[in-house]
């Protein structure tokens, strides 16, 4: 998943920040975040197919998906994917993803 260094760092900054952190899941964990039992998801790796089928799901629900930079997810996006149910959330992990 983290498949260089420097996506390793950055996915372990933030999830030395957190309570606890599942593996494995897939478009389960997304929907875990749009049903609030889940605040985030991080991944890396990925192509469009995987993540912009749940956009509108997360958002219709109130959360947010992302790049790792706060960019809204399209074509051509780029594989880093940044998922919340809260925006105040998104804020702290895009804030511990760009140091």
């Amino acid at each position: 998943m983290f498949d260089t260094p420097e996506k390793k760092q950055k996915f372990e900054a933030v999830q030395a920040k957190a309570r606890s952190t599942t593996f494995g899941g897939d478009c389960y964990q997304y929907g875990m975040v749009a049903t609030g039992f889940l605040d985030i998801v991080i991944e890396c790796s990925l192509v469009e197919y995987d993540y912009l089928a749940l956009t509108p799901i997360l958002e219709g629900a109130g959360g947010r998906i992302t790049d790792w930079r706060g960019n809204g997810l399209k074509m051509g996006a780029g594989d880093r994917v940044v998922a919340v149910g809260d925006a105040r959330v998104l804020d702290q992990a895009l804030a511990i993803l760009a140091a």
